[in-house]
């Protein structure tokens, strides 16, 4: 059991070990910027600066900067006293790069990001960037793992934070009621050289504005998943911030929440510029499907179950009004006809929700609809008619959900989705949710990336190589090497957040490839270390290892589930066998808190160089108070 050891990896090396790339021979690199340029137009990313875009421009040759940066900024609680985020996110100040990659078609980085004190935010900041004719394509993530788990109510984010020098000082938009007509733009004058936030607002009705100089060139913002934006004009004198453009939408940021998002910058001419986004015109009628994130829609007042989400936000009756309100939007009533909701309701006497629809220039007022009659037992699909409604007119501006009475304790409501046609089914993932109960977090692993928010891939020596798709895969070639210092290797996952008190904790696995003798190691544990597992090292067993009691026993099952509970100052390992949990070992604990790791493990003196691949599946946390 000593190869388990290995695997105490401090939480700087999980973060930063073996990610950083020197940038190859080719990529223009100076300065401490990386450089990208297909001949049109040029942007740069300040690695010595947080891993801003600090350049947009023509192509090479053409000297002009048209930013002084474009960066992500998230807030979050806890909130003053006069509701400004005391929890602001950004690439500044004692933000450092972790990593970076220019392999010629995209800049990569990843930096653990500041807040508004100059002090680490807990987080963790990628980006990556890449350029195709006029287009600048960013996608962003925010991974948090901030120690206050406290559920904080939405702010507005901004997606992202555009600031220009006052060559590019002037902000043009279309926000009228005749979208792609190519109807007269608007020039935004409010407020010229004042920064405050969010400043003034509008519905970019074409999702796209745009800060340009005096001539008309500069930059365009495209969002093809939101309309409200935000921007403030400057002057051409001086050298300081001159122009800012934003767009933006409440968001609620969980302390343990991955959050991913993607916009785009467009250089040219306001013709050039518009012309983009007619190009690449998004279809506005709502599509929102909640299988991995909460797709811009956020609660006034109540809460959902947090983060991560699988398959479904979980919205949680209590106290106070649990609705939910989708992003601001745009699109024509006579386009959406109907609204369908797929949803499952766990409620003692609720038979009632109710769907919400915004019309615009009527400001925060709301027509409705019932939809009658909820059905507890399973998910259903409800189709919602709105066609006909006399209140269902014009432009339609976002959707909201009712979908429990105030002091409904204890109710809950898993939403799988809410379009503007038939809710797709996804069978696997519903039957998942139905039967996790009060699970604090369930992976069944049936996506085809690993789940950041929760886990954090790590690796020693060179060859075993960790994915997902439809399970978590570790593949350890038989040449695969050990890491020198530790003359050991291992592969895996480790969860970002702890286990606090008490758990149950179990897991599924799969030996796919499993030679006699291998000397390889499935370890399903903890950080301390404590774990249990399948080791076949001159037989065939499973084992239970809470130092420096250990137990070994034959087993030569392919397949199964392992489980670790800890209980009033004990803890317990299981594997399942024949249908029925069979208990390994019992010893004492003194531990008050656990992170997990899924992984292998093997002895540069142990590995028997055969190929060895095993699976994890179905990962659950039955009980425990988990804390990111």
């Amino acid at each position: 059991m000593r190869t388990i050891a290995a695997l105490a990896l401090t939480a700087t090396a999980l973060l930063v070990g073996g990610t950083t790339t020197s940038p190859p021979a080719d990529a223009s690199f100076r300065q401490g910027i990386s450089f990208l340029d297909n001949g049109i137009v040029r942007v740069g990313v300040d690695l010595s600066n947080g891993a801003k875009i600090t350049f947009v421009g023509g192509a090479a040759g053409s000297s002009t900067d048209l930013v002084k940066d474009v960066q992500p900024w998230y807030y979050s609680g806890p909130y003053t006293e006069d509701g400004s985020p005391g929890w602001h996110a950004f690439s500044g100040g004692a933000t450092t790069v972790l990593a970076s990659r220019n392999d010629g078609r995209t800049i990569y980085t990843k930096t653990l990001a500041a807040d508004e004190l100059s002090l680490p935010c807990e987080c963790l900041f990628e980006q990556w960037v890449t350029v195709t004719a006029r287009a600048i394509l960013v996608r962003n993530r925010l991974t948090a793992f901030r120690a206050d788990a406290t559920r904080y109510a939405a702010s507005p984010q901004e997606l992202p934070a555009l600031y220009t020098t006052g060559r590019t000082h002037r902000v043009f938009t279309y926000d009228g009621r005749a979208p792609y007509t190519g109807g007269p733009l608007r020039e935004v004058t409010e407020d010229a050289g004042g920064f405050f936030r969010p400043g003034p607002s509008w519905l970019a009705t074409e999702h796209w504005a745009a800060v340009v100089n005096d001539r008309g060139f500069g930059i365009g913002l495209f969002k093809p998943d939101l309309v409200t934006f935000t921007g403030i004009p400057g002057s051409s004198v001086g050298n300081g911030v001159e122009g800012y453009l934003s767009s933006w939408t409440n968001e609620e940021i969980d302390a343990n929440q991955g959050y991913d998002y993607a916009y785009t910058l467009v250089v040219g001419s306001l013709r050039q510029i518009r012309t983009y986004a007619y190009d690449h015109r998004p279809d506005a009628r709502p599509n929102y499907r909640f299988r991995f994130d909460r797709e811009h829609w956020w609660y006034p007042s109540g809460t959902d179950r947090g983060w991560p989400v699988r398959g479904a936000l979980r919205v949680l009756g209590g106290p106070t009004d649990p609705a939910l309100l989708g992003p601001r939007a745009w699109w024509r009533a006579s386009s959406v006809p109907a609204v369908y909701v797929r949803a499952r309701w766990l409620s003692r006497w609720s038979q009632v929700a109710t769907l919400r629809w915004f019309r615009a220039n009527v400001g925060a007022a709301a027509e409705s609809a019932l939809f009658v009659p909820i059905r507890h037992d399973r998910f259903h699909t409800y189709a919602v008619p709105l066609a006909g409604d006399p209140g269902y007119s014009g432009w339609i501006t976002g959707l909201g959900l009712d979908p429990l009475p105030i002091g409904d304790d204890g109710a809950e409501v898993d939403v799988a989705c809410i379009s503007w046609k038939p809710c797709p089914v996804h069978r696997r993932e519903e039957a998942a949710i139905a039967t996790s109960g009060a699970v604090p977090y369930l992976d069944a692993f049936d996506g085809d990336s690993i789940d950041q928010s929760f886990w954090q891939e790590t690796h020693g020596g060179a060859g075993p190589s960790v994915t997902q798709d439809g399970e978590l895969e570790i593949d350890v070639p038989a040449a695969s090497g050990v890491d020198p210092n530790f003359q050991a290797m291992w592969a895996g996952v480790a969860s970002r957040c702890a286990l606090h008190g008490d758990f149950d904790v179990q897991v599924d696995y799969r030996l796919l490839y499993w030679p006699l003798a291998n000397g390889v190691h499935l370890n399903f544990g903890t950080g301390w270390p404590q774990a249990v597992g399948r080791q076949n090292l001159g037989g065939d067993t499973v084992f239970a290892w809470f130092p420096p009691s250990v137990v070994n026993d034959p087993l030569d099952d392919l397949s199964g589930s392992l489980r670790l509970v800890q209980s009033t100052g004990f803890i317990t390992g299981f594997v399942r066998h024949d249908g029925n949990w069979v208990r390994l070992l019992d010893a004492p604990s003194s531990h008050t808190e656990a992170t997990v790791q899924l992984s292998i493990s093997s002895l540069a003196s142990d590995f028997g160089h055969e190929r060895v691949k095993v699976a994890f599946d179905n990962f659950r946390i039955n009980s425990g108070r988990l804390v990111c």
